[in-house]
């Protein structure tokens, strides 16, 4: 029924139907808190939306990319960048793990970005840095798309989408420190971010994508 709806309507009217869908279920969903154990790491979430209960409202095994990066690079004392970070959730694993090291998040989603900032200020978590962005190969400002899981917008939609800073890992390198640990889940914009990593990956960090 759903795509038949969708073949009927016009694209644009379509996706204002999206964004507002959205943005009516963030409104009107009931926020809580939970504690739950990912790995062996146990956080206090924010569960405010459909996907982040799905993913985040339960307790997880440890992430099979996790346990591989823990025999390499994330150790205690390493810096990490997280790009396409959604609500901090691993960001916040990461920093669990290198502390005394330091985490730096990049969420472009505006509302996904808060809910991080919220979750990393209620954990008490010092060495993580969420910044609201998105990875990119050029530093400045980039087109980034309103979804529950946003994503760079390659010129597919003109409703429900905003302007974000964008940073290079070789800018984040510079303010922060050179990483051992990248780690960039990103929605198919990974070519972009790395090729904006030029210069860090030249000291060869560890990287999941």
């Amino acid at each position: 029924m759903k795509q038949v709806v969708r073949s009927a309507v016009p694209l644009r009217a379509w996706n204002w139907l999206r964004v507002l869908r959205i943005r009516y279920t963030i409104l009107t969903s009931r926020k809580r808190r939970e504690r739950h154990v990912y790995g062996d790491i146990a956080l206090t979430v924010e569960l405010g939306d459909p996907l982040a209960v799905g993913w985040y409202g339960r307790d997880w095994p440890e992430p099979g990319e996790i346990t591989f990066l823990r025999q390499y690079g994330l150790k205690p004392g390493a810096t990490v960048f997280d790009v396409g970070a959604h609500q901090s959730v691993i960001a916040m694993i990461l920093a669990r793990i290198v502390e005394p090291g330091l985490v730096v998040s990049v969420e472009g989603n505006g509302y996904n970005a808060a809910v991080g900032q919220r979750n990393v200020e209620s954990n008490g978590i010092g060495n993580l840095r969420a910044l609201h962005g998105a990875g990119g190969s050029k530093s400045g400002t980039i087109t980034f798309n309103e979804n529950w899981n946003g994503q760079v917008n390659t010129g597919s939609l003109d409703v429900g989408s905003t302007q974000v800073r964008c940073y290079t890992i070789d800018e984040l390198s510079r303010l922060y420190g050179q990483p051992q640990v990248l780690f960039i889940d990103v929605e198919g914009f990974e070519g972009e971010v790395l090729d904006g990593a030029s210069e860090t990956l030249s000291s060869f960090p560890d990287c999941f994508v």
